[in-house]
């Protein structure tokens, strides 16, 4: 008789070993998909942001295209509001945003050498973020934008 209350004994612990084991696995995989899942939403989210910068840009062109004609050269600028609520190209460093993405944008120059057009120019933007573990995550995209109008040479 005793060699069986050990056993059954030895059958519970196994058994709540084999339970344990799965609820851990089970635990385990649904925190991995869910960090999956947080760090596709956020890269969904920037590339919408991403597509916004290039209206936001054109919008900021119509209006006045100097403002991108004088940005200088391979330097950082933020895409932000100010606070009449009016879009603006901000130099760096860029303010924290409240929604957690960073908007930057580099302009260059259009062409090479004596071929340089001054109605045009190169936007590389980047929409940035901190990633749940602290690494920088981001998405960018490169546009040419120009002078359209061609009223201010």
């Amino acid at each position: 008789m005793n060699y069986q209350r050990g056993s059954l004994l030895m059958e519970v612990v196994v058994a709540t070993a084999v339970f344990v084991a799965c609820v851990v696995a089970i635990y385990s995989a649904a925190r991995v998909s869910l960090i999956g899942v947080t760090g596709a939403t956020k890269k969904i989210q920037a590339a919408f942001l991403l597509d916004g910068m290039i209206d936001e840009l054109k919008f900021i062109r119509d209006k006045n295209w100097n403002t991108i004609k004088d940005a200088n050269v391979g330097e950082k600028y933020c895409l932000a509001q100010d606070t009449s609520e009016e879009l603006k190209l901000s130099k760096s460093p860029c303010p924290t945003p409240s929604d957690g993405f960073t908007r930057t944008v580099i302009f260059s120059a259009y062409g090479s050498g004596s071929t340089i057009d001054y109605n045009l120019k190169n936007a590389a933007m980047k929409v940035s973020w901190q990633s749940s573990g602290g690494i920088e995550r981001s998405v960018s995209a490169d546009m040419v934008i120009g002078n359209i109008f061609r009223c201010d040479q």
